[in-house]
């Protein structure tokens, strides 16, 4: 957890998060890991939900500021624009990171440089996270398929389209370093996987030969990635491009000093 990392932020002696989520589908998921997450780290976590559609957010801000233990971290999961003006309120009301708080938000609408300075120009030292790579993480083999996805599609590719290539590659470098393209002997080579395609550097290290224990190691683990680029972004200057942004965590993938100095 980043937060775990971060420690307590503000100094006064007390680890507090809080997570505002939409009431939807998406927020209920986002109430639930987090729920899950933070009680691994034994970071206290308080949860507001928000009926959307909505542009007044004062009730919301006005129950963080009346809280006796100020928050290190708001964890923003509300969509869209409605996301961005949330957090805009609560810089005006002073929940900001030199006073003690600092934002995350949980939407790549705030990965979009003119809406995110347009809605929140007081946006200096957001902290926005991104599933998949970014600009400042990217490697050869990412800046070539970013650069062929541009060709289609006027953005940075997601996450999703990532995967999607590198999935193919995957199995061709299995195929080429295989005994046999019997089943068996296919799933050995792709357990043994080290390799370096556009979403990172891939490998498998709980399978047949090293099965994940159940305790120390979740059975989850079993054939998965174990440290994809789940990124933590932060805007350090007034009208930053996102491009621009350095990766604050996780350490495997940092770009600058992070994860987040306290404050003195």
């Amino acid at each position: 957890s980043w937060l775990a990392e971060v420690g307590d932020y503000n100094n006064d002696g007390a680890l507090l998060a809080v997570l505002v989520a939409e009431n939807s589908p998406a927020g209920d998921r986002a109430v639930a890991e987090g729920e899950e997450w933070f009680a691994q780290y034994k970071i206290e976590l308080a949860v507001q939900r928000v009926d959307l559609p909505a542009a007044d957010f004062s009730p919301q801000i006005a129950r963080l500021l009346s809280m006796d233990t100020v928050p290190d971290a708001v964890f923003v999961s509300i969509a869209g624009d409605a996301g961005l003006d949330f957090q805009q309120q609560m810089l005006e009301a002073g929940i900001r990171p030199e006073k003690g708080t600092l934002a995350v938000m949980r939407n790549q609408r705030a990965l979009d440089g003119p809406a995110f300075w347009s809605r929140v120009p007081s946006g200096a030292g957001t902290i926005v996270e991104r599933q998949g790579p970014w600009p400042a993480t990217q490697n050869a083999g990412t800046e070539a398929f970013a650069s062929r996805y541009a060709r289609v599609n006027a953005r940075w590719p997601e996450f999703s389209s990532f995967l999607a290539h590198d999935a193919v590659l995957l199995l061709i470098d299995a195929i080429g370093r295989a005994s046999s393209l019997r089943g068996m002997d296919l799933v050995k080579a792709l357990e043994a996987s080290d390799v370096e395609l556009a979403a990172g550097r891939y490998s498998f290290p709980y399978g047949s030969a090293q099965p994940p224990d159940g305790q120390a190691t979740p059975e989850h683990f079993w054939h998965q990635w174990t440290n994809p680029p789940l990124l933590y972004l932060r805007y350090t200057q007034e009208l930053q491009d996102p491009a621009q942004l350095d990766v604050v965590w996780p350490d495997i993938y940092r770009t600058t000093a992070g994860p987040v100095e306290r404050l003195p």
